[in-house]
């Protein structure tokens, strides 16, 4: 499947995702997880407090069960 219709010649815009200076160097997974552990805590903390429905509670820690495996 592709999109119908053909491609003309020229300039095409684009966006460059390659990051460039001091953030190129250092990566932003520690970042990511750091965030994800603050995440991770505050639903423990909800589904402690029962703030979350019983009925969703298994699926919330799978939800976070699933990111760690990324």
């Amino acid at each position: 499947m592709g999109v119908e219709g053909e491609s003309r010649p020229g300039r095409k815009q684009g966006i460059d995702t390659n990051m460039v200076g001091r953030g190129a160097q250092m990566p932003s997974r520690m970042q990511y997880m750091g965030v994800l552990g603050q995440y991770r805590k505050m639903m423990e903390e909800s589904i402690a407090r029962e703030q979350v429905p019983r009925d969703f509670q298994s699926q919330v820690k799978e939800y976070f069960q699933s990111l760690d495996e990324k």
